[in-house]
């Protein structure tokens, strides 16, 4: 069905690309999002224009990037080739929604962070490599915005909602009646976009909502001044973010993230068997075979140990070193060794 736009869409360049791909319709954008294999290309030559296109869109995107920072200089560097891959890798996960994978911190070409959740730690950290990403923090936010609205269609409205959440961190949350915490400053943009990626995630596999009705688009300045969720938020913000007590703060996701001077949990739910089901505790995580074998050991002694009349000084056959036997009347001298 899109089959010719697509084909069309792959013959143009430059600023005539960008204006047709910002009019495809969802499903040709969706279509656009998924990467064309080199063996299902080899056997259907009819998906040329998709790759073409796919390619496209990301080049476009990075192109955003580089004019909005240091990079517009020559990358022919071996290190400059393989950081360009990896970000032509994160801006396709941007272009199917994932606004945290594929977040802002990708337009921090100075220095390389390892999440977006670093990112938006960065105006409250102290330090000298944090003074200098503080220094562009404003500016890639917004050239981040830009690509991501470009991936993403202008009815996302990421380049507004991400004005509006630069002028609350840097202005209103400093010179309203109530100043806001560090902490309530960094959870504010860290929500929003949180609640974005899961609402594009959403619209993106056609989920339906309580009503039966299928996930409509995500708009990140809608989430910020109409969404029920984020004004749920607001409603606890200063107290999760610095004027309640801590233990109050939710520990699930985005909040743990958020939390500054912490990095984000890394630990991984440990699979269970069926030997932690006896228990009666599945909180607790199934012991490891070495440390099963060595409870095994520890039993078989306990038990030789209370078999043994008292006084018997014959030690289990499990001890790694049993006792010298003393010489008794009777023995061999030993031989003469000189």
């Amino acid at each position: 069905r899109h089959e010719a736009e697509i084909g069309r869409l792959s013959a143009m360049t430059g600023e005539a690309f960008d204006a047709g791909f910002a009019a495809l319709s969802d499903e040709a954008r969706h279509l656009c999002a998924i990467p064309v294999h080199h063996l299902d290309l080899a056997r259907n030559t009819r998906l040329l224009p998709l790759s073409l296109v796919y390619d496209a869109a990301t080049v476009a995107g990075d192109n955003i990037l580089i004019k909005g920072t240091v990079l517009a200089g020559e990358r022919e560097g071996e290190e400059q080739k393989a950081e360009d891959r990896e970000r032509a890798k994160n801006i396709a996960k941007l272009r199917v929604g994932d606004v945290l994978a594929g977040g802002p911190q990708l337009c921090v070409v100075a220095y390389k962070l390892d999440s977006i959740w670093t990112f938006l730690q960065v105006p409250y950290s102290s330090g000298k490599v944090a003074a200098d990403i503080n220094g562009i923090w404003d500016t890639a936010f917004m050239t981040w915005a830009e690509v991501a609205e470009s991936q993403l269609g202008a009815e996302c409205e990421i380049v507004p909602g991400v004005e509006k959440i630069l002028q609350f961190v840097r202005k209103s949350a400093l010179t309203g009646h109530v100043v806001w915490p560090d902490q309530a400053r960094c959870d504010y943009p860290g929500v929003a976009l949180w609640f974005f990626n899961r609402d594009y995630r959403a619209y993106r596999e056609k989920r339906l909502n309580k009503d039966g009705v299928p996930a409509k688009k995500p708009s990140l300045l809608a989430i910020l001044t109409t969404s029920t969720d984020f004004l749920s938020y607001m409603r606890m913000a200063l107290d999760w973010g610095g004027f309640g007590n801590a233990n109050c703060r939710p520990q699930k996701q985005p909040y743990g993230s958020l939390r500054l001077g912490s990095a984000p949990p890394k630990g991984k739910r440990v699979a269970l068997g069926v030997d932690a089901l006896e228990d009666g505790d599945a909180d607790e995580a199934a012991p490891s075979k070495s440390s099963k074998r060595k409870a095994q050991r520890q039993r078989k002694r306990e038990a030789e140990r209370k078999k043994r009349p008292a006084g018997d000084p014959k030690p289990p056959a499990d001890d790694p070193k049993p006792p010298k036997r003393q010489p008794t009347q009777g023995d061999k001298p030993p031989p003469h060794a000189g």
